[in-house]
């Protein structure tokens, strides 16, 4: 169960974020991204009632190994590509993809969670400038928008790391970073395999429309993409072999359990801080 702070929200201007995360998490229905079953409000909080995925997510999972092999990464890779491309069917460009907002659930397989900075758009492009510094593409850092493309980067960027350990470009330096993305060569170690190598250059050229599958940026073909012989997209593994094992999980949600500190609305103050079409039940 996923706890906001509207205070806390307010303050930092944040609320149009939850509401946005909630209004596509009531839309959507796939196996690779975290299912919403409730959502609720008190005066102090709002609530969302997701999966539970006791596996962490990759960022946790990268500083513990430091890379993964190729066979690895395929089935993440592969995983991510199906939560993308069923979010582009519903015209909603994620805009967000990072090894933080990929998590495993407990049988070792992929979901995509957080979605405060997608974009639900009939025309498959967004015009604000939103995203993690080392996973912006650069059409957003020239202030051109998103587009579905955009998200192909992004999966780019995030398989690069998971590879090779740091996102392509990287640098603690913000500006040397943004003009490295914008106009550094790729560069990509041989140690990777020939198809592996083709498939990064592909997901990660600098024009969108030159991206795998992204001649036209806003309306990506993923049938193209999945002909890449580096994905043998046809390969029935889902599961990834590493993440928390099932016997450590009730430990784990013993951890992490806690007394809410929270009160419901009563008739008193009913009208208090409420978030109108917050209230949500998925039917069963």
């Amino acid at each position: 169960m996923k706890q906001l702070s509207k205070k806390r929200l307010m303050q930092k201007k944040q609320i149009k974020f939850a509401i946005t995360e909630c209004n596509i998490l009531k839309q959507v229905n796939s196996p690779q991204i975290v299912n919403l079953f409730q959502s609720f409000q008190t005066v102090n909080n709002l609530y969302l009632v997701m999966d539970y995925c006791g596996g962490g997510d990759l960022s946790y999972h990268l500083c513990k190994y430091k890379t993964f092999d190729e066979n690895t990464c395929k089935i993440i890779t592969r995983q991510i590509m199906k939560a993308i491309e069923y979010l582009h069917s519903k015209d909603i460009i994620y805009r967000d993809l990072k090894p933080e907002n990929i998590i495993l659930d407990n049988e070792g397989r992929i979901k995509l969670v957080d979605f405060g900075l997608s974009k639900q758009t009939e025309d498959g492009k967004t015009r604000t400038f939103c995203g993690s510094p080392a996973y912006l593409a650069p059409e957003v850092l020239a202030k051109k928008g998103a587009v579905q493309a955009t998200d192909v980067y992004g999966i780019g960027t995030v398989l690069y790391e998971l590879l090779l350990g740091d996102p392509p470009y990287f640098n603690e330096d913000i500006d040397t970073l943004y003009n490295s993305i914008r106009n550094d060569n790729l560069h990509i170690p041989n140690k990777l395999s020939k198809p592996c190598q083709s498939i990064l250059f592909g997901l990660l050229q600098k024009e969108a429309n030159k991206r795998i599958g992204c001649k036209q940026p806003s309306q990506v073909n993923w049938n193209l993409i999945k002909l890449h012989e580096w994905l043998e997209w046809d390969n029935p593994e889902e599961k990834v072999t590493f993440g928390l094992s099932q016997e450590n999980l009730d430990s784990i949600i013993r951890k992490y359990t806690h007394n809410l500190g929270d009160t419901d609305y009563n008739e008193e103050n009913s009208g208090i801080n409420r978030i109108n079409g917050w209230t949500f039940v998925r039917k069963s």
